[in-house]
């Protein structure tokens, strides 16, 4: 079964004049970086994020039944969790994934791994100044979410409309008080013992219930 997936990956590589070279396992850990690379290595040019300004430009530009709904992850620490998000995310159709304060590269062979080549088929954006985007998006009439324990109100009983953006906050702080007066607050109902979910997990129940309202509302 490896085997045969290789073999059509060789096939789309070559009816597309990609050029494949077959090395050792050695090679593919050097040129990776890693160890736990699963025998198969593409070298790709450099991933462009979407730059903010651009985007506003577009978000003021664009028709309204034009205007994409957005997700913002506030302040991400763990990589893992940033991959998972994008996959959901573009699993759900979603196509702008923003990322607020983050320290390290989101878009790095580890995060692309993990995501599992998600973010190639999304507009990502990095930014360490989210107001113009919330300024914006409230004139252009979004219905900003801001997921949070403390919220009153059950993201099931949400009334979602597109355009959306749904703000989810780190995994210590939530969202930060300069994000936070831009949504409604809601929250996922919890009814377990532990009572407490990670970013990643929350993400996914939170946009799947997002997308599904809004698909129901067309």
């Amino acid at each position: 079964m490896v085997y045969k997936r290789k073999r059509n990956l060789f096939q789309l590589a070559e009816a597309r004049n990609i050029p494949v070279e077959q090395v050792d396992k050695k090679e593919l850990a050097r040129l990776s970086g890693r160890e736990d690379h699963q025998s198969v290595l593409a070298l790709v040019s450099t991933y462009t994020c979407l730059n903010s300004e651009k985007f506003i430009d577009r978000i003021y530009a664009a028709k309204p039944e034009n205007l994409p709904s957005v997700v913002m992850i506030d302040n991400v620490q763990d990589l893992n969790n940033a991959a998972a998000v994008l996959r959901t995310a573009e699993v759900l159709g979603m196509k702008t994934v923003i990322f607020t304060e983050v320290r390290d590269s989101i878009i790095s062979p580890v995060v692309s791994k993990r995501s599992a080549g998600a973010a190639e088929h999304l507009d990502v954006m990095v930014t360490s100044n989210p107001t113009p985007l919330m300024k914006a998006f409230k004139e252009r009439k979004y219905s900003i979410y801001g997921l949070d324990a403390k919220g009153k109100t059950m993201i099931q009983d949400v009334p979602f409309t597109a355009p959306f953006c749904l703000v989810i906050g780190s995994e210590g702080s939530g969202i930060r008080d300069k994000i936070k007066p831009y949504c409604s607050l809601v929250s996922i109902p919890q009814k377990g013992k532990v009572n407490s979910l990670n970013l990643s997990s929350a993400a996914s129940i939170a946009l799947f219930t997002a997308v599904m309202a809004t698909q129901n509302t067309k």
